[in-house]
């Protein structure tokens, strides 16, 4: 019976251990994740540097210089996930691309408008509204990661083996 023996019998011991169940995460998101981290350190210095410029230089109000920072920074954002994290190519789909990345660069931007505002009644202070930006949407991250790669641009669910 295809998949009994010790090759499978040793994947399926391998997964019930710490060690296992990492492994089998870094192989199956590893490289994606580090390409996923490289965009998102692209995101956070080009998006908190408009965020400083916005709030400190012009002298915005923090929901507004947070508004239109998170608006600017998220096509590269997109751009750059679609080509280099996920390697897409080809039409951009409105429905199944463009329209819930945006919804997902959405979901950041009100928590994180709601977190710098607060922060600015509170400490009135450019690193606490950056700070505020930046654990937003550290919240928002991981749930993006899994969205983009299980919903949006859907990849195999295989685990490779170690066989």
């Amino acid at each position: 019976m295809p998949g009994r023996g010790p090759a499978a019998a040793a994947r399926a011991h391998r997964l019930v251990t710490l060690e296992g169940v990492l492994s089998s995460l870094w192989q199956r998101y590893g490289a994606k994740l580090f390409r996923y981290c490289g965009v998102s350190a692209f995101n956070v210095v080009f998006g908190q540097s408009l965020l400083a410029f916005f709030y400190t230089v012009l002298g915005w109000r923090a929901w507004l210089a947070n508004l239109f920072a998170v608006s600017i920074s998220a096509g590269p954002a997109y751009l750059l996930s679609r080509h280099w994290v996920w390697e897409q190519s080809g039409a951009h789909s409105v429905r199944s691309e463009i329209a819930p990345f945006w919804g997902m660069a959405f979901l950041g931007l009100v928590i994180s408008t709601v977190a710098t505002e607060l922060a600015d009644q509170r400490w009135h202070t450019a690193l606490a509204v950056q700070a505020a930006s930046i654990a937003a949407f550290g919240f928002v991250w991981l749930f993006k990661f899994f969205v983009l790669e299980h919903v949006m641009w859907k990849q195999p669910s295989e685990v490779p083996s170690a066989s």
